[in-house]
């Protein structure tokens, strides 16, 4: 029997006999490897690091995303709640958050400490599991 090569659409890589028998594929319907349809459809949540669909990583308008250090823009680390699109402006060297798109809404739990500790980055948006788990430990806003 003859085995059948099939090749990755984006990396031209061969993929594995195991990929082959059911492939993932692109937005166009074309088969990719493994490796990259993580790099075009996965990553990981900024404050549980578990991966998830880059679809389940929302930082739209009324979104949360975690801040894990203090940037140029003077904002604290803590919980930031989406008020607009753009809250971030990347330049060529170097990029900063636009304080009026961005509403703190908490300071990092335990959990977001610890992320913020392994960070890799300034901040990151997170998981809709870690979003509720932040908003459910805020108090309604006219009790507050």
């Amino acid at each position: 029997m003859t085995e059948v090569i099939v090749e990755c659409t984006h990396c031209d890589n061969v993929l594995d006999v195991e990929e082959a028998e059911s492939p993932e594929r692109d937005e166009d319907g074309d088969v990719i490897c493994d490796r990259c349809y993580e790099e075009l459809y996965r990553d990981d949540c900024s404050r549980c690091g578990e991966i998830v669909d880059k679809t389940d990583l929302p930082t739209g308008p009324d979104n949360l995303i975690i801040m894990m250090e203090e940037t140029d823009s003077d904002l604290p680390v803590g919980y930031y709640r989406v008020l607009r699109r753009p809250f971030f402006v990347d330049g060529m060297v170097c990029g900063w958050f636009l304080k009026d798109a961005l509403q703190r809404v908490a300071d990092l739990d335990k959990q977001g400490q610890y992320a913020a500790e392994n960070r890799y980055t300034a901040a990151g948006p997170m998981c809709r599991h870690c979003q509720a788990t932040i908003c459910a430990t805020q108090e309604p806003k006219d009790q507050q």
